[in-house]
């Protein structure tokens, strides 16, 4: 997590567990703070984002208007951007926060432009971003486990198995990462590594949603749901 007194920050949990099925990582939370006194209350109701869209734009634009530079208040207002399908604005926004020499959440704004880009059905830019990110913060499970989405998209099969085997052979593994890999060894037509796999994922997490993919012969169902 980053605090600054700037305005906002995101929480982007180190867990995959917390993902949201809907909609990726729009768990990710917002908050825009006081600053110089300006009306910008937190959206937070029992530690989860209020779904008011016109307030936190508005909160947005007022922290924007007293700091247009700030980095984090404009990674916070790409992300807002993005989950609104504004994914031109986005990169604009994602863009200006990076173009901070001194701004030091860099691998966190690099990941979020990659998932909006995924979003936007852009993958070889996906790739891209989450490359560097990953290249800034190799420890980093979202990263890696979006890098592999976008890789998949673009049929690199190879990279996207590289990625998948060093998350499932992590304390990271779950549903989710054991449901990208069976996915990368079909495509791969490599049975014996999917049924490998599926054997975890029955083992391991049999009430799971991608569980129940698994048995009914689902390819990307759920694996689409995150993006």
């Amino acid at each position: 997590m980053r605090d600054s007194s700037c305005g906002c920050f995101v929480n982007q949990t180190a867990s995959l567990e917390t993902f949201n099925r809907e909609t990726g990582i729009d768990r990710m939370r917002f908050i825009a703070c006081n600053r110089m006194r300006e009306d910008m209350r937190g959206l937070w109701a029992r530690g989860k984002l209020i779904p008011d869209v016109a307030r936190a734009r508005e909160s947005f634009e007022r922290a924007l208007a007293l700091s247009p530079r700030d980095s984090d208040i404009l990674h916070n207002h790409g992300w807002l951007l993005c989950q609104q399908g504004e994914h031109a604005r986005a990169t604009q926004a994602f863009a200006q926060s990076l173009a901070n020499p001194l701004y030091t959440q860099r691998a966190s704004t690099l990941m979020a432009q990659g998932v909006c880009q995924l979003q936007a059905g852009d993958a070889e830019a996906a790739q891209a971003s989450l490359s560097r990110a990953l290249a800034l913060d190799p420890t980093h499970p979202l990263t890696r486990y979006h890098l592999a989405q976008a890789l998949l998209r673009r049929g690199d099969l190879g990279g996207a198995r590289l990625q998948t085997q060093s998350l499932n052979e992590s304390v990271f593994a779950n549903a989710q990462t054991l449901w990208l890999g069976i996915r990368v060894e079909r495509r791969a037509r490599n049975a014996e590594a999917a049924a490998r796999l599926a054997q975890r994922l029955e083992r391991e997490h049999p009430q799971s949603q991608e569980f129940a993919a698994w048995q009914r012969g689902a390819d990307d169902e759920i694996g689409r749901a995150h993006v």
